[in-house]
């Protein structure tokens, strides 16, 4: 489900992304939603589905750390309006990382598209991409095809078995068409 920030405090609506699943009776989302010119605090900022409708109030998240060795969290925590029911929205928690290795085949269905791709590296100590200088933890996977930033928290998933793999949280176009990824492991959520 495609969701955005609601203006907030002067601060103009965020971009799209994809609602990743619930944990714990919130549901979750990528740090995309918070990320914006002077880093303000977003907590009680309504998330809004495409259609404008306000599904819930972001009640936690962690800005990027730029202290080195320390590591970034890149979810977004909102609790879900009243309305909302929970039963339809996928885990967005495994309780272990898969047994896979690299060169695994995987997934990411957002709508009606599905882009395919492979894990070129198991999880690792990363530099987070948007420029903020501190590091997180993913799976580096190259998409065949041009996946957009509004698929970020999308799901990524194994094809072998359909398990999930995590949440797409960065994308980077390559001259050729394909895609740079990272993946925060769902073990981690």
């Amino acid at each position: 489900m495609a969701i955005f920030r609601g203006s907030y405090l002067g601060f103009p609506r965020s971009e799209n992304c994809q609602l990743y699943g619930k944990k714990d009776g919130s549901l979750l989302a990528p740090i995309d939603l918070v990320l914006a010119s002077g880093l303000p605090v977003f907590i009680g900022a309504p998330i809004r589905d495409e259609g404008g409708v306000q599904i819930g109030v972001i009640n936690n998240y962690t800005l990027p750390n730029t202290t080195p060795g320390n590591l970034s969290n890149p979810i977004v925590s909102i609790t879900p309006e009243s309305f909302i029911d929970l039963d339809p929205i996928p885990d967005g928690f495994q309780s272990q990382s898969p047994n896979i290795g690299q060169n695994a085949s995987v997934s990411l269905k957002v709508g009606l598209t599905m882009d395919t791709g492979t894990i070129k590296e198991l999880p690792s100590q990363l530099p987070y991409p948007e420029g903020l200088g501190s590091v997180v933890v993913a799976y580096v996977v190259h998409f065949n095809s041009t996946v957009k930033d509004r698929k970020h928290g999308g799901r990524v998933l194994l094809n072998n078995d359909g398990s999930l793999l995590g949440m797409l949280i960065y994308t980077q176009e390559q001259p050729n068409g394909t895609t740079r990824a990272l993946v925060y492991p769902a073990h981690l959520v």
